[in-house]
């Protein structure tokens, strides 16, 4: 049985961006457009998916709620996509991959805030 472990996935193996910047005018119009409503819940389903039968087969961490984290997962990577594409495209796929990469490697880090908390 073939691993998959995040913490050595490289930017060739993450294409969404690529396929995001061909068809740049198509999802332009579905996230920008109140017409199809139903495109970005559809989106989501397909990435939650994929995570689901993909990566969480043998989920090491049984306090975490599986379809919960692929949600959580989809909705996220959608939220990257949204942020690209109301912004222009102003950053090159590569560097969307680069990002999202950068962002999974950090929450899988274990890593600790100290917000900061202003007083009044």
């Amino acid at each position: 049985m073939e691993v998959f472990e995040l913490n050595k996935l490289t930017t060739s193996a993450i294409k969404v961006f690529d396929h995001v910047k061909r068809f740049a005018v198509f999802y332009s119009l579905t996230v920008q457009t109140t017409t199809l409503a139903g495109f970005q819940h559809r989106f989501c389903s397909i990435f939650k998916e994929l995570a689901l039968n993909d990566f969480y087969k043998d989920f090491p961490n049984p306090k975490i709620n599986t379809e919960l984290s692929a949600g959580y997962q989809a909705y996220a990577i959608f939220g990257l996509i949204i942020e690209w594409i109301n912004g222009g495209f102003k950053y090159s796929s590569s560097y969307m991959t680069e990002q999202l990469l950068e962002i999974i490697k950090y929450n899988q880090s274990g890593s600790v805030y100290n917000p900061r908390i202003d007083s009044k």
